[in-house]
């Protein structure tokens, strides 16, 4: 699985928030917590925040035949704002799932995918293992 981009300031915070608390260098769902609820929720958008109607549209768009949107740029850049005004404007369920540098093994990303998923109403099946 290829590096991500660097991580976002909103996302270390959260992230440095949990190590506070456990003192761990790892991902929450990498060591068997519960899933962090910031990481599968799109952000609330700020009645002040700029729309970007053009911005929307491609992203519209482009998840109209595709079942999966990524989006990666340099910190800054706008990618978690435009994604939450989109969600925010998006008639149906939108799957979120906000990454950091330490959600690059399977055993921290897929978790994260999966709950993504449930909240946006996808049933999911439990893994042989668990059933």
């Amino acid at each position: 699985m290829a590096r991500l981009e660097a991580p976002a300031e909103v996302l270390m915070a959260t992230h440095a928030a949990k190590q506070a608390v456990t003192g761990s260098q790892r991902s929450a769902a990498s060591i068997g917590d519960p899933i962090l609820a910031s990481k599968v929720t799109a952000p609330d958008v700020p009645g002040w925040t700029l729309q970007r109607p053009r911005l929307n549209k491609l992203i519209t768009e482009g998840t109209r035949w595709r079942p999966l949107t990524v989006v990666t740029g340099p910190l800054g850049a706008g990618k978690t704002m435009a994604l939450a005004l989109w969600a925010a404007a998006e008639r149906g369920p939108v799957a979120w799932v906000a990454l950091d540098e330490y959600d690059n093994g399977a055993e921290a990303f897929w978790p994260y995918v999966v709950a993504a998923l449930r909240r946006a109403g996808v049933t999911v099946p439990l893994p042989r293992a668990h059933r």
